[in-house]
């Protein structure tokens, strides 16, 4: 048996071999692009442009034309930004490569390649790209510098934990990389205006204990933390996380609760909950069975009440996970109306449905 030393070390060989291999091929003139991708707008004077992330600096010394993402919503900036990747990594899976409902008016050219749920560097090596996009990748430091020997890579902002990247730093970041700091603090701008304009109208949301869950399977819900983008684009609007459910995850984006975990004093439902589960397959049970059957649910105030906002629908559902730019916007037309009618105080009152699209 191998020490986690020489174990190291065989990796980091096996990793750089991928590597030559890709490029070598590369060289030799496999997949070559009939057309470039559209590549944005650079400001002038943007590049070379030095982007600092959680595992050091990257410099990029020009305009970047072939994009390739692996992590795994970076898509949505990359086509507000203008530019169309030649691939990115699969998470749903549920829309055509990986282009959403409201980023498909911004697509250009081919549509993106998209890679599968795993990292395959000799695949990204392959594809000849210019900059490499892995901001919320949960890729490691290892996998980080061998990605670089194909392309500038940009990884997560400096202090964050994987799949805990606030929207506002993601932007900042792909934005640098790709010369348009200024049109990311416009956009940013811009959505804070969109959260500022709801809390106004709606103050009833501010203060509000609103959970994030998940309807993985029957017997288990998953509860995102503060730290997790779904939870923080409900503090955009003045809500906050259960306290319990923040204990229960400590450092991670979500935990996993089953019914024994639940006790008298435990309330992981805090006012009311927001449910994601539109993209669950034919197999599984569907949100709504599956939270209104788990006594974590049933037994609390939420679940009385029924004080529950269902995201039954792909679009909703993936729409709240991505937590983009382009996703909050849509995310927001419908969610606020119906956090407003599941903190009425009126058991009565009906919660909209979820919109399909």
């Amino acid at each position: 048996m191998r020490s986690g030393t020489d174990a190291g070390r065989w990796r980091r060989l096996l990793l750089t071999m991928l590597v030559a291999v890709g490029l070598t091929v590369t060289a030799c003139g496999a997949d070559e692009p009939d057309d470039e991708p559209a590549a944005g707008t650079a400001a002038e004077g943007a590049f070379p442009v030095t982007v600092e992330h959680k595992f050091g600096e990257t410099e990029i010394e020009a305009a970047p034309v072939r994009v390739v993402s692996v992590g795994y919503k970076e898509q949505d900036w990359l086509y507000e930004f203008g530019v169309s990747p030649v691939a990115v990594r699969q998470w749903y899976g549920v829309y055509d490569h990986e282009i959403n409902p409201w980023a498909a008016d911004l697509a250009e050219g081919d549509p993106p390649e998209v890679l599968g749920t795993e990292l395959d560097i000799e695949r990204v090596a392959e594809l000849r790209p210019d900059l490499i996009v892995a901001v919320y990748s949960g890729i490691t430091e290892e996998e980080y510098e061998t990605l670089s020997q194909i392309a500038p890579t940009v990884a997560g902002p400096v202090g964050s934990t994987d799949y805990n990247e606030p929207w506002r730093d993601m932007t900042r970041l792909i934005g640098a990389a790709l010369g348009q700091a200024d049109r990311a603090d416009e956009i940013i701008a811009e959505v804070e205006g969109l959260f500022a304009a709801a809390r106004e109208e709606h103050p009833e949301l501010v203060g509000a204990e609103v959970a994030a869950w998940s309807a993985w399977a029957a017997d288990t819900i998953g509860m995102y933390s503060s730290g997790d983008p779904r939870s923080q684009l409900l503090a955009e609007l003045g809500m906050q996380t259960p306290a319990a459910i923040d204990e229960l995850a400590g450092s991670q984006f979500w935990a996993p609760v089953s019914p024994e975990l639940v006790g008298d004093n435990l309330d992981l439902a805090g006012d009311a909950v927001v449910v994601i589960g539109g993209t669950s397959t034919e197999e599984e049970a569907g949100a709504a069975n599956v939270i209104s059957g788990n006594p974590t649910y049933a037994n609390s105030r939420a679940g009385r009440e029924g004080r529950v906002v269902f995201l039954d629908t792909a679009a909703t559902d993936v729409a709240f996970s991505f937590a983009s730019p382009l996703s909050i916007r849509f995310t927001l037309d419908h969610l606020v109306p119906q956090l407003v009618a599941a903190l009425d105080g009126d058991p009565a009152t009906e919660v909209p449905a979820s919109p399909e699209e």
